[in-house]
């Protein structure tokens, strides 16, 4: 086989492909004919990740058919210690992955194995998207559905895991307090500069430290709202279009963030994960924001779950609201201290500045909704 950047890559042989070719096609024993693999794009803060589609034929009973799987080897940061990092491979050996309600699934898992080096091997199906990874905005509404009846099952009496591997404090992963005092000193900073006073208006960049200053009522007002078990990074670039019958399913991947976490989590995700990693224009934010909560709303009342809608947006709004990290991130773009970047858009430099622009708009209004709501429900003072 061809020489990878992976050089665990270079052990695949034959021998070990074998049985998982078999189970994905459901023999009981085939014989390889030619076979390939080649490494897969990941997110650059996955350094520890390493994807591969293997490819070929085999013959099984006398025919020769296709067949592809995805091998995802995932190791331990340095001075992780027992951090969660194989968490997906937990999840898959618990069982949990295999059983999930609604119209969400995720991808079959045909071996989880350890690697030499402790790394854990995940053999998953090969699944690909119905819109070749370009949704129009019906679909993100129908997927923010099958997140909504996979949260609103365990709303509606579901029983939620307790497994220790699964994320705990996700809120605090997100609004990272520890890096909180030094944000707030570089955004005083970055709002003086007449580039950044130019594309925010006074109010908005008033709003600015106000919102990394209530990251910590945001939290608490999280802790207190409806508690589900979600997948924490549901967005399109980790979601799948597939035929199911006569209806499309949505396959989730990458769950390595799996755990309990508030009604509208998810959809926070799925909005603004979708829109940071270039899959969805800011500029059509309202569109998306619209169809998805319409969506997942549908999708907890098909679970049974018939809690205050005002919870649902209120849940929503507050973990948007945990996406502080774009303030300061923007404010660089438009100062000259970073590059504009939006994971798999292909934009010119200026077109994504805008993007970032945009989307800190709409994060400081999601927070002004967040807090009139639950001023409303008496939930903040």
């Amino acid at each position: 086989m061809a020489m990878g950047h992976d050089p665990l890559l270079n052990e695949l042989d034959e021998a070990r492909l074998a049985p998982l070719v078999a189970r994905a096609l459901g023999r009981e024993r085939v014989a390889l004919g030619a076979w390939r693999w080649a490494p897969l794009a990941t997110d650059l803060y996955h350094a520890e990740r390493t994807l591969a589609r293997c490819t070929g034929t085999a013959r099984a009973g006398g025919e020769l058919v296709p067949w592809s799987l995805v091998l995802k080897i995932v190791r331990p940061p340095p001075g992780a210690g027992d951090d969660g990092w194989d968490r997906e491979a937990c999840a898959y050996r618990s069982g949990l992955l295999a059983d999930l309600p609604g119209g969400l699934a995720a991808p079959r898992c045909l071996a989880v194995d350890t690697g030499a080096d402790g790394s854990a091997w995940l053999w998953l199906e090969d699944v690909a998207d119905r819109f070749g990874g370009r949704w129009p905005l019906a679909q993100y509404g129908r997927a923010a559905r099958h997140l909504g009846q996979f949260n609103g099952a365990y709303l509606a009496g579901r029983q939620l895991p307790t497994d220790p591997w699964l994320v705990r404090q996700w809120t605090t992963r997100h609004s990272e307090p520890a890096k909180m005092p030094a944000a707030v000193a570089e955004l005083a900073t970055l709002m003086d500069d007449p580039r950044a006073r130019q594309a925010f208006p006074a109010p908005l960049l008033a709003a600015m430290p106000r919102l990394l200053h209530d990251e910590p009522r945001f939290v608490d007002l999280l802790a207190r709202l409806p508690q589900t078990l979600c997948h924490h990074d549901a967005a399109r670039a980790n979601l799948l279009a597939r035929r199911a019958g006569r209806a499309l399913e949505t396959v989730a991947l990458d769950w390595e963030s799996l755990g309990p976490g508030t009604v509208g989590a998810d959809l926070a995700s799925l909005v603004c994960g979708t829109i940071r990693r270039g899959d969805f224009p800011a500029r059509r934010a309202a569109a998306l924001d619209r169809a998805a909560y319409a969506g997942y709303s549908h999708g907890l009342r098909d679970a049974g779950w018939a809690g205050d809608p005002d919870l649902v947006r209120l849940g929503y709004a507050a973990a948007v609201a945990l996406r502080w990290f774009l303030l300061p991130d923007t404010l660089r773009v438009l100062t000259g201290g970073a590059r504009a970047f939006r994971g798999r858009a292909r934009e010119s430099e200026a077109r994504a500045t805008h993007e970032f622009v945009l989307l800190s708009r709409f994060v400081l209004e999601r927070a002004a909704e967040a807090r009139e709501l639950a001023r409303r429900h008496g939930l903040l003072s």
